[in-house]
């Protein structure tokens, strides 16, 4: 597999002077996706001819394409290419542990926290990120975690969940489709930025703010595939 990345890049100095972030972020896919489309359509169209497996992205404007060095030649001799790359996968970052300073326990404010002056803004702002939807590109997120579970969108609930628009599993590694997390990682990112279990224990920077999230990273890896499909799902879920 390789990654054929198109010339022709969108304009999206204009979007970024629209007010409204929904407007902003319509522009932007929009913008985006036309240009995919139009860039791309001479390439796909000889892939086509050729029988070659591929996948195409608006996101970064790339096609991930699997075939022989023939093909890569032909890819390459082409104006609208500007580069082929192969595909590859990236390793998830692993937590170092920490030692939590003297005195401190589970039912306060975590110390990191603290020191970005979290509370700080709670206070004097009067804002916890209500109304606001944080995204995760990750391992998942175990979805029922106690300091999570209030804050996904997809909770309905009395007990229901619709994880429709809320959760992407590109890759589909989750059984189910519910969200999960086969690392770790991805649940313990979440929490810092949303945590709250509702008794008092404050791990997120936002316990007001609802989330989403997309799974980027397989387990300990991350591909491309699932990275550049995970981005356009939060661009526009």
């Amino acid at each position: 597999y390789g990654l054929s990345g198109m010339r022709e890049r969108a304009e999206l100095g204009s979007a970024a002077k629209l007010a409204d972030s929904d407007d902003r972020a319509t522009a932007v896919y929009r913008q985006l996706t036309t240009t995919a489309d139009r860039s791309q359509r001479g390439l796909r169209t000889e892939l086509d001819k050729r029988g070659a497996k591929y996948r195409s992205y608006w996101i970064a404007n790339v096609l991930r394409v699997e075939g022989d060095r023939a093909l890569v030649d032909a890819i390459a001799a082409r104006d609208d290419v500007q580069s082929i790359e192969p595909s590859r996968n990236y390793e998830l970052i692993e937590p170092e542990p920490m030692r939590p300073a003297s005195g401190a326990g589970t039912d306060a404010v975590e110390w990191n926290l603290t020191n970005i002056e979290a509370p700080r803004v709670w206070s004097e702002f009067d804002t916890r990120g209500e109304d606001l939807v944080v995204a995760s590109i990750d391992s998942g997120v175990q979805f029922d975690h106690p300091a999570l579970l209030n804050s996904y969108r997809g909770n309905n609930g009395g007990g229901t969940f619709d994880h429709n628009y809320n959760w992407f599993d590109p890759a589909d590694v989750c059984a189910n489709p519910a969200p999960c997390d086969n690392n770790g990682h991805g649940t313990h990112t979440m929490g810092t930025m949303v945590g709250d279990d509702g008794a008092g224990n404050q791990i997120g920077v936002a316990p007001g703010a609802r989330w989403i999230s997309a799974k980027g990273s397989e387990t300990n890896q991350c591909s491309d595939a699932s990275l550049l499909a995970a981005g356009e799902w939060v661009l526009a879920p």
